[in-house]
């Protein structure tokens, strides 16, 4: 059987978008896929990239600040930590005018197999909001490890800038090697 002109061009026409259609179904759409994940993951790459980098440049800021961290010492006694924010708090809220009504040290309990311990301060202060904000600026600079965990605001008068201000403070202290295995051999019921 012999065709016509016109339908070898409709069955030409036909094979050549059947290929298309195949082409696209089994070689192009995968091969789109695969380029638009690449794409998404360049991305993210390259978004870690741009994050290392930025670590690294602030890099020598923190080796300079743990440093200074460390010539200034974590303390090596509960008790020395304690005396140490305790006397500093005084000394800062002294600096920044405030009154202080309550100084209350609380020691956390020695977690098994920690290597540090957190000293906590509550102390109420009175002052105005300058005097407050000098007080934070020594805590957030100061040259030993200390955290400002809480911080409560109230006026003492509406019309007037006198406010009542509670904060909880912290220090950590390492904990001696012996007093780390006492408690772990106390706990497992051995002789420490």
């Amino acid at each position: 059987m012999s065709m016509s002109k016109r339908e070898r061009l409709i069955l030409l026409a036909v094979l050549v978008i059947a290929g298309l259609f195949l082409a696209d179904r089994w070689l192009l759409s995968p091969l789109w896929e695969s380029y638009q994940g690449d794409v998404n993951r360049a991305g993210r790459l390259q978004g870690e990239v741009f994050q290392t980098q930025t670590l690294l440049r602030h890099r020598r800021e923190i080796e300079t600040t743990w440093r200074q961290r460390q010539e200034a010492g974590v303390a090596s006694e509960v008790s020395l930590a304690e005396s140490q924010l305790l006397n500093r708090l005084e000394q800062w809220a002294g600096e920044a005018r405030l009154s202080v009504s309550s100084m209350k040290p609380e020691r956390e309990p020695v977690k098994k197999g920690a290597i540090v311990q957190r000293v906590r301060c509550r102390m109420i202060v009175g002052g105005n909001m300058e005097s407050v904000a000098r007080f934070c600026h020594r805590l957030e600079t100061a040259d030993f490890p200390v955290r400002l965990e809480l911080m409560q605001f109230s006026s003492v008068d509406s019309r007037k800038d006198g406010l009542t201000v509670q904060f909880v403070v912290s220090t950590v202290c390492l904990v001696p090697p012996a007093t780390t295995v006492a408690a772990r051999s106390n706990k497992q019921g051995l002789p420490g």
